[in-house]
């Protein structure tokens, strides 16, 4: 069974009918991971790595929100949490149906695992190993890269021993794939981190989101640790990043949700990084340390259990000529 968006597509009803039962909806998204909506709201489209809820007609428009994975979450879900189902299925058609009334079968034959066709990707770049100031190290070549991370530091600077230079500088890039949304008008994009750590041996920057300009937005290389933009779409001070086990939200400005809206009608994907204030600025405002470092740690996409991961919520208005996605059920 393979869960693509023409699986989705076929089954959408079900899927929404499901999500939104009064008993059954509390069981439905657990198995799907859906946590971050109240259980009143309602959902009206499931695709593999997106949801779409709170829809409402104005002006006969129609506005609603769209939650965006950095990979295929609800259909890697789909498999895992229906998978004993899938495999009685499976077996019944292999070893009753196929042999005794084939025209009966249900569809079962074949197990597969589901792909990432969208490619959207996430995780760390670094420049590391060195000796340098911060205005030699922030524009040097990248060294390292972690694409398959559960948690990792998303932002930071670690000093060396020598006076005012730094051995480290570390970014995190995350892109999501909207192209369903593409022509639509964007109102407002919310980015949410689940922080897991920080530190402040070095001071108390602000970590900042800014436009990830990766060669490739389904595939991350060390040489895109340059490949940041250097205007913030949103900022959140030291203090107000939370490891408490909830997320913190980064509410993208004008110029973000600008950007945002030409990535998703270009390209299909938007792309987001994050810096410390001081690497942004190119301004170190704290106070050197030898060997201390400040980091924000988030959790990626690779967190096993995918309560945590990274996301953008996307409230935007559909174009007049359609409504993107194509199932709504009000």
């Amino acid at each position: 069974m393979i869960f693509d968006a023409k699986w989705f597509e076929k089954n959408q009803k079900k899927i929404i009918w499901l999500a939104n039962n009064p008993i059954l909806k509390y069981w439905f998204r657990y198995c799907l991971r859906i946590n971050e909506i109240p259980t009143n709201t309602k959902i009206n489209y499931i695709a593999p790595d997106n949801y779409s809820y709170d829809a409402k007609e104005i002006n006969g428009k129609v506005r609603l929100k769209t939650n965006f994975r950095t990979f295929n979450k609800y259909a890697v879900r789909m498999r895992r949490a229906f998978y004993p189902l899938w495999f009685v299925l499976h077996i019944t058609d292999l070893a009753v149906i196929n042999n005794f009334c084939p025209k009966y079968n249900l569809g079962y034959d074949i197990l597969t695992q589901y792909p990432n066709v969208s490619g959207a990707v996430d995780g760390y770049l670094e420049r590391s190993g060195i000796d340098e100031t911060l205005a030699v190290i922030r524009v040097g070549a990248g060294t390292a890269v972690g694409k398959l991370v559960a948690d990792s530091t998303c932002a930071g600077l670690q000093a060396t021993s020598t006076n005012d230079q730094f051995g480290t500088l570390r970014r995190a890039s995350f892109t999501f794939y909207t192209e369903s949304i593409a022509g639509s008008t964007i109102n407002s994009v919310d980015f949410a981190l689940k922080g897991t750590g920080k530190a402040n041996g070095l001071g108390e920057p602000s970590i900042e989101v800014v436009a990830s300009t990766q060669a490739d937005p389904t595939d991350l290389v060390a040489s895109d640790f340059s490949n940041v933009g250097a205007t913030s779409f949103a900022s959140n001070a030291y203090a107000d990043f939370t490891t408490a086990g909830s997320y913190t939200i980064f509410s993208l400005n004008a110029t973000g949700i600008s950007a945002a809206s030409s990535d998703t009608d270009t390209y299909g994907f938007v792309g987001l990084s994050t810096r410390t204030s001081w690497d942004l600025n190119n301004s170190f405002t704290g106070i050197w340390a030898s060997m201390q470092a400040t980091y924000f740690s988030c959790f990626f996409a690779d967190q096993a259990g995918q309560l945590s991961d990274p996301y953008i919520s996307v409230d935007y208005t559909a174009p007049a000529s359609g409504f993107i996605p194509q199932v709504i059920i009000f």
